[in-house]
């Protein structure tokens, strides 16, 4: 996060430039600098499989989703949700970290008939696609397209959300919306791209729409 902090990004507004760092937010209330510190922080923090609280919220989500009664640490068994190793780490300490697996395990516990209903979906012989590392890029847009764009700001200083929540929310309605789309336009893995860029041009123009997928989705 300290390395983020020293990064410093242009922004052009009415054909002036100015610098920020990279960690700054838009139009966030300063009450909730902290709380966006913490959720950059989950996104730096790598996923460790022998720290329980990691493991319990991975082996939750597998179990549930694959209706198994058992999940060991590492083997073939995680490309059942759509890790593409043995070892979830390896996709999930690519970008995002920590916070893919608290995005994850969110969308699955507020939303888990949506939720098995995209596994079983993702699972299909035509339509098929990578839950897990869908879920992972998914987190990556919610991070740089939305919260450090400052289009998440409105959210985050309401009354009901953090920064936390929002951004738990902006992904489940992103995932939600993948969802919806890959099966109503009959999407196969050769549109993953299609698919992803979609939901980047919602989460930096109209985030709103993304959420508006949560509704009927509990």
């Amino acid at each position: 996060l300290g390395l983020m902090r020293e990064q410093v990004v242009m922004e052009t507004s009415f054909c002036i430039g100015r610098r920020r760092r990279a960690t700054d937010v838009r139009g966030l209330d300063r009450s909730l600098w902290r709380e966006k510190d913490f959720v950059l922080s989950l996104s730096a923090t790598k996923c460790n499989l022998g720290e329980d609280i990691h493991i319990r919220m991975l082996r939750t989500a597998y179990c549930e989703l694959t209706r198994s009664s058992s999940c060991p640490d590492y083997g073939s068994h995680w490309e059942a949700i759509g890790f593409q190793s043995a070892d979830p780490c390896s996709d999930l300490n690519r970008s995002g970290g920590l916070l893919n697996v608290v995005h994850f395990f969110y969308f699955f516990s507020h939303y888990p008939e949506t939720t098995r209903a995209a596994a079983e979906l993702a699972r299909d012989r035509q339509q098929n696609f990578p839950l897990a590392c869908i879920s992972i890029n998914v987190t990556d847009i919610v991070i740089k397209r939305s919260l450090l764009a400052g289009r998440l700001s409105k959210l985050c200083n309401s009354a009901q959300h953090g920064v936390l929540e929002s951004t738990c929310q902006l992904h489940a309605g992103a995932m939600c919306h993948f969802v919806s789309r890959w099966r109503s336009l009959s999407r196969t893995i050769r549109d993953s791209e299609a698919a992803l860029s979609e939901v980047r041009h919602l989460a930096s123009r109209n985030p709103a729409r993304l959420l508006e997928a949560l509704q009927p989705s509990r």
